[in-house]
């Protein structure tokens, strides 16, 4: 399902174009915001984050996959897998 929102940049800002607010389709933000969020953090989906900062030296264990895939499964999106390679999650 691709969605269309406000856009974020790399620090998180809204993204001004042309004086306005900028809307385009926004499924990479939506998935960095889940994984930067802690649950509590979205008053809407209390139960929705990862909270990934706590994570970033760590290993990507179960408990940590089953954490992505509920939260990204409420937020509606169907994944297929997840992976870390690299320093880098793969999220497919």
């Amino acid at each position: 399902m691709e969605r269309n929102d406000y856009i974020l940049d790399n620090n998180f800002d809204m993204v001004i174009k042309n004086g306005d607010f900028y809307v385009a389709q926004s499924d990479q933000n939506h998935k960095a915001v889940i994984l930067m969020s802690a649950a509590g953090q979205i008053r809407q989906f209390v139960k929705i984050g990862v909270d990934i900062q706590k994570e970033l030296n760590g290993i990507l264990d179960q408990k940590m996959k089953r954490r992505i895939l509920t939260s990204f499964k409420q937020d509606d999106y169907n994944l297929r897998g997840i992976s870390f390679e690299n320093s880098q999650i793969n999220i497919s």
